[in-house]
């Protein structure tokens, strides 16, 4: 998809969750794509560069440490980040800024192909 071609899909439904003193935000979106075409784009840096509001110094499709660089026209700013667990092509979980969690994470078989869920809140949030 090209950005100029690019539409909005409705307004998600999003949950705000009491955690302690904390809070999670959540919202889960539906995917028309393949579980490998959504890993690609939320792992790979040249698929990220297209839509995130960051570039990875690394492929985040494997546990470890990395460099999230937050863009925001001429200023860009570097986070260490980690990916704590990855289970290709199902399952992401890393700790970037701005949030303190993001989950993605593929529905069984008879939902829809994927989704992809992210929050900021609770250490405890999956």
């Amino acid at each position: 998809m090209h950005r100029d071609s690019y539409r909005p899909g409705p307004p998600v439904d999003i949950a705000a969750e009491p955690a302690g003193d904390r809070w999670t935000l959540r919202f889960v979106r539906e995917l028309r794509h393949a579980p490998e075409t959504v890993w690609a784009a939320l792992t790979d840096p040249a698929r990220l560069r297209e839509w995130a509001p960051f570039l990875a110094d690394r492929d985040l499709g494997a546990p470890g440490a990395a460099t999230l660089t937050l863009v925001d026209g001429d200023t860009a700013v570097a986070h260490p980040a980690t990916v704590r667990r990855a289970e290709p092509p199902h399952r992401v979980r890393r700790r970037p800024p701005p949030l303190r969690r993001t989950v993605w994470s593929r529905t069984p078989p008879a939902a829809p192909p994927a989704r992809r869920c992210a929050g900021r809140g609770s250490p405890s949030w999956s």
